[in-house]
């Protein structure tokens, strides 16, 4: 793997290790950074729940639109392709493009005011914490039976931040509906929550002989009418915090949001990209 300075910030997604990778037989974990860097060399994802797997796809893939340039709604059909084309016959990212990207956003998980895909207005908004037992899978939360795990009310350990990682991007996918904890915003308090966008379909993402191979073939391809260069933003590109509660039913722009928001709907682009690479397609649950 690449050898990079070592990070700044108490945890950034794209330089401390927490996504872990495979190569052949070894195992490895790597930061948002690397993942890219050495995407040439690594096999595949190798995340243990696959469904913070399926998310980290869609995320990638955006920040793959966004270092290659195939995130312009300007390009024909056929540029589009031949531009993908072009990447694919290069074998790897461009490294001065993939720093360029992930020294431009704020990646820190704990930062104060840009927490990575983080809402830091809860600490304000909420009267108190339900509790880190209901935001890990498998663990008893409220007066449920302890099924899974032996921890309860009074044992609430902490998680590791790799581990805290990837349960975050399956709540932001894949996250029940109902009622959570109380939030007040503008005089207004609720407890409703919606489910993720992924939640009850199916996530379909080709499969590629390396990494690199696999983040340019799940791109989905532009199939809009017209949208203005620069109206797609993901949320930590933003020049402000995003507020799930208030973007989620914002336009669904290409690429950032759609892969943000979409499901089943991106199934064919999925498809299309994996036969226009030339690559073996494999389904991912």
């Amino acid at each position: 793997m690449s050898a990079l300075p070592p990070p700044t910030t108490p945890f950034s997604v794209a330089d401390h290790p927490w996504i872990d990778v495979r190569t052949g037989g070894q195992y490895d974990q790597v930061g948002l950074r690397s993942l890219f860097l050495d995407a040439h060399r690594i096999d595949d994802l190798a995340l243990p729940q696959p469904p913070a797997a399926s998310a980290l796809l869609r995320i990638a893939a955006a920040i793959t639109a966004r270092i290659t340039g195939l995130d312009d709604p300007e390009l024909t059909a056929s540029q589009w392709n031949a531009l993908r084309r072009s990447r694919l016959a290069e074998d790897r990212f461009d490294p001065d493009s993939v720093h360029t990207y992930f020294d431009q956003h704020v990646w820190d998980a704990f930062d104060p005011v840009r927490p990575w895909l983080q809402t830091p207005s809860l600490r304000t908004e909420c009267d108190h914490s339900t509790g880190i037992n209901a935001f890990v899978p498998g663990r008893p939360a409220g007066h449920n039976f302890a099924w899974f795990s032996p921890h309860g009310h009074h044992t609430a350990e902490p998680v590791p931040t790799a581990e805290a990682l990837q349960i975050l991007l399956i709540h932001h996918y894949y996250g029940r509906s109902g009622t959570g904890t109380p939030r007040t915003q503008d005089g207004t308090t609720s407890g409703k929550q919606t489910s993720g966008p992924l939640r009850s379909s199916v996530s379909f993402h080709p499969l590629g002989r390396t990494l690199h191979e696999t983040l340019l073939a799940g791109v989905p391809a532009f199939t809009g009418d017209d949208q203005p260069p620069g109206a797609d933003t993901c949320p930590w590109e933003e020049a402000t915090p995003a507020d799930p509660q208030t973007t989620r039913h914002g336009p669904v722009t290409w690429p950032g949001r759609q892969l943000r928001h979409t499901s089943f709907d991106d199934l064919a682009a999925a498809c299309a990209a994996a036969a226009t690479a030339d690559l073996t397609p494999a389904g991912r649950p």
